[in-house]
């Protein structure tokens, strides 16, 4: 049987006070998506898409990771100060049953850290 589960991570920082276009013009990262929530916060968001919720999704975490870690504390400092949120995703699209586990290795906890993010991992049957 072909493992058919994806996953996917992605950060997202919000509140109601953020520019989007300000964080974008600072940090030199284009969002994959900017919008406003239904508490109307405005977020950006910087999702990697994995190829699938096994080895896929360490690399859409790595890749997070190499394109958000040189500039973790810098975005914290920026969240801090204009009383914004900052959060990372974790999403997985269980097919078939399939038994799916997420891990995060010190480095990644480091990087947690480092954003002042929280973590919050979804796991969706279909």
């Amino acid at each position: 049987m072909k493992y058919l589960s994806k996953a996917y991570a992605y950060f997202t920082i919000g509140g109601k006070d953020l520019d989007t276009n300000d964080f974008t013009d600072h940090f030199k990262i284009e969002p994959t998506e900017v919008g406003e929530n239904r508490f109307k916060e405005k977020f950006w968001d910087y999702k990697i898409e994995a190829e699938d919720a096994n080895e896929g999704l360490d690399q859409s975490i790595n890749k997070l990771m190499e394109t958000l870690n040189p500039k973790s504390k810098e975005i914290r400092a920026y969240a801090s100060k204009k009383g914004l949120y900052t959060k990372i995703f974790v999403v997985i699209q269980s097919e078939n049953d399939e038994d799916n586990g997420v891990f995060f290795n010190q480095a990644f906890i480091q990087f947690l850290n480092d954003l002042g993010a929280e973590i919050e991992v979804d796991v969706y049957n279909n």
